[in-house]
């Protein structure tokens, strides 16, 4: 429980500090910390949910460049 609500910061640290450093990267101006906290939740959940799949998807490609396809999904 503790590292999900670690990880559920830090996604909503890290859309708060891109959100400061991109200027195409933007909330709402009225935005509070309940709406980074709510798109920390989604972007976590879709990355829990996504990636799993993808590496399973990509086993054959990443069999071939032994792993390092593995760091394209990452980047993805």
């Amino acid at each position: 429980m503790r590292g999900l609500l670690v990880r559920l910061l830090l996604n909503t640290l890290a859309l708060w500090l891109v959100t400061l450093l991109y200027p195409g990267v933007r909330f709402d101006p009225g935005a509070g910390l309940l709406d980074y906290l709510v798109a920390g939740a989604i972007w976590g959940l879709a990355n829990a949910l996504l990636r799993p799949i993808l590496l399973f998807l990509t086993l054959p490609l990443n069999l071939l460049t032994l792993g390092l396809f593995t760091l394209v999904v990452n980047g993805a």
